[in-house]
């Protein structure tokens, strides 16, 4: 679905007046990077802050495949939909339930947003893999 967006879009005879500066030069990089496939929010495809069409088809179909409330695609990796996320649901000097296992990036913003937090436990195997949060220590926070 994207790829063959993109493959129409590196057929076009477009001259990108847009950032990327690159300007779809694959010479920049090695061949197995392909800058012809690296936009910005253009006419004619869609925009990742305003999905109208192939992203927000895409994140539709993603919230059926993992039965979510919502989904959002998001840039940068998973620290910025963490920071975001925390960001948006808690204000200054909340308090926060963290897993001690939780990405690097919950920690980063219990300081840069000045949230308190406890730890909750969390259930783990045989091979001491975490794999649910232990419902009794939630229950008593």
């Amino acid at each position: 679905m994207l790829n063959e967006k993109l493959d129409k879009y590196i057929k076009d005879d477009y001259y990108p007046f847009h950032m990327p500066g690159h300007k779809r030069n694959n010479n920049i990089l090695n061949k197995k990077l392909s800058y012809q496939r690296d936009i910005t929010e253009i006419r004619n495809f869609d925009n990742l802050n305003d999905p109208k069409t192939i992203f927000k088809d895409m994140e539709n179909k993603l919230k059926k495949i993992y039965k979510a409330y919502d989904f959002i695609i998001s840039t940068n990796g998973s620290t910025c939909g963490i920071l975001s996320s925390l960001r948006s649901l808690t204000k200054d000097n909340k308090k926060i339930l963290v897993q001690r296992n939780s990405h690097k990036a919950v920690f980063n913003a219990i300081e840069v947003f000045d949230l308190d937090f406890d730890f909750i436990g969390v259930k783990t195997d045989e091979n001491d893999m975490a794999y649910d949060i232990d419902y009794k220590d939630l229950e008593e926070k």
